[in-house]
Order: structure tokens, then sequence, then C-alpha cells
């Protein structure tokens, strides 16, 4: 399975960035179908290093136009500039469910929406995607993170929670805790390991009407604080933040050098 993967990835490779970057499609059981996966590995990746490797939703918005919804979140240069700082890891961009993405990115229930397949999707994750990565990459076991915005966030959270013994770090961007408020509950945020690190942010401006992002995080920042040292969890309220992918863009590098800094 290794070198068959290897060499399908060799053969499907997109893009002409420095880093180079493959599409997968794996069949999932636990999502009853088959689902694209992008892994971008640094441009010097060898065979002697192990890697960082960061899990990311909704993949279709992270480097192409071509694919995504209102915009990228600039991966393409993002990582350049992190290569150049010396900042190496793998990123598997994930693509969402389309029209199941709510439900799929939600691990509790929510009777107003399509809602609460959380664990469908992070199994596929833990059980179908890993595998597969970690037989074809070297893999820094110690280092393995979870990314996105919105229920991306929202997942990126309770996989920290649920999934304790494999994602050692969140990326946690304008999280929509409103879809699921029993995330914010300070028993169940309180069994994230304390080696773990966040970094969360939201914006000012993501208030419509009763949803009010900034308001929902620094309700978890009263939890986080208290179990988590600052150098573990970072958040942040950013004035001009806005519920978009240019917002999450800009504030990617930022994440990225908190939570791969050493310790």
């Amino acid at each position: 399975m290794k070198y068959l993967f290897s060499i399908l990835c060799m053969l499907i490779a997109i893009d002409s960035w420095s880093q180079e970057t493959f599409h997968r499609k794996i069949v999932s059981s636990h999502l009853g179908e088959m689902r694209d996966v992008w892994i971008t590995i640094p441009s010097d990746y060898d065979s002697i290093n192990s890697y960082p490797v960061l899990y990311m939703h909704d993949g279709q918005n992270l480097a192409y136009d071509s694919l995504a919804f209102a915009g990228t979140w600039d991966l393409k240069n993002n990582l350049l500039q992190l290569e150049e700082e010396g900042l190496k890891f793998i990123v598997v961009g994930i693509a969402n469910g389309g029209e199941k993405r709510m439900a799929e990115l939600s691990w509790f229930f929510n009777p107003d929406h399509s809602s609460g397949k959380g664990r469908d999707y992070l199994n596929f994750i833990v059980e179908e995607v890993m595998p597969e990565i970690e037989s074809t990459f070297h893999i820094d076991k110690e280092r393995i993170g979870i990314f996105g915005s919105s229920l991306g966030g929202l997942i990126s959270i309770q996989a920290m929670v649920e999934f304790p013994e494999i994602f050692s770090m969140a990326g946690v961007f304008s999280p929509a805790f409103w879809f699921n408020p029993q995330t914010m509950d300070q028993y169940y945020l309180s069994q994230i390991k304390p080696r773990s690190r966040i970094y969360m942010i939201s914006g000012a401006k993501e208030v419509y009407g009763e949803i009010n992002f900034p308001e929902d995080q620094k309700k978890v920042d009263s939890t986080l604080n208290s179990h988590l040292t600052k150098s573990q969890y970072y958040s942040k309220i950013h004035e001009d933040g806005e519920h978009k992918e240019w917002y999450w863009a800009r504030e990617f590098n930022d994440a990225i050098r908190f939570l791969l800094k050493e310790k």
C-alpha cells in the first residue's frame, strides 16, 4: 500500500509549487463515499527527518481558486514564507462534504440543523486518512495538529477533547461555538490534555444577530486560560476580523509559528 500510494501521488502531483502537492481520493467506510485529499510536503522533504502534520478541513478552500467557495487561504505563498523561516511540515487538506458539511463538522446534535456526524468524520481522518499518510511519509507523531475555520474551528477543538491521544495542537479560527454550545462547557474543555497547544482567533465584526463569535471565544478563554499556560494557549480577537478567507489566510502563519515553536 505504501509504495502504491507513493506512485499514485507522483503520477498526480497537481502543482508546480516548490512544495510538492499530491491529490488523492480515499474511499471511506465511515463517510460512505470517496473523499478528495490534498497532501503538501516541504520542498526539501527527505526520508531521514520526521515532520509535523497538519490536518486541515475544507481542503477545497486552501489553495485553488477554481475549487474555493469564496477565496482561498493562499496556502502556496504562506507555506513558502514559513519554509524560509525554517518551519517545515506536511499539510493534509481534506475536502468538505458539500451539503454534508454542517453535519460532519459538528460532534453534537443541533436540533435546528443537520448535525452531529463529527464522530464519523473524525474517525475517517484518524482511521482512514492517517494510516495512508503515515505509511507513506515520515511523521512526527508527537506533533499532529488539526486546523479549520468556522465549523472547521469547532470540530478542531472538539477533536482535541475527543482524541487527546492523537491531536496535540489545533488552529481554531472563528469557531462556530453557537452551533454546538456544549463545546463551551467548562468540564468538556477541561478534558483537553495540558500538553496541548491551541491557537484561537475571531474577529470583532463576526457578530450576526444573536450569534456573537468574539463573545463565545471569551467564554472559552475563561476556561482554557486557567487550564493551559500562555505558551500552550493563544487567543486573539482582531478588530478588523471578518468571517472570510482573507482573514484566515492572513493569520495562518502566526498560528503556525505558535503551534510549531520549540518547547
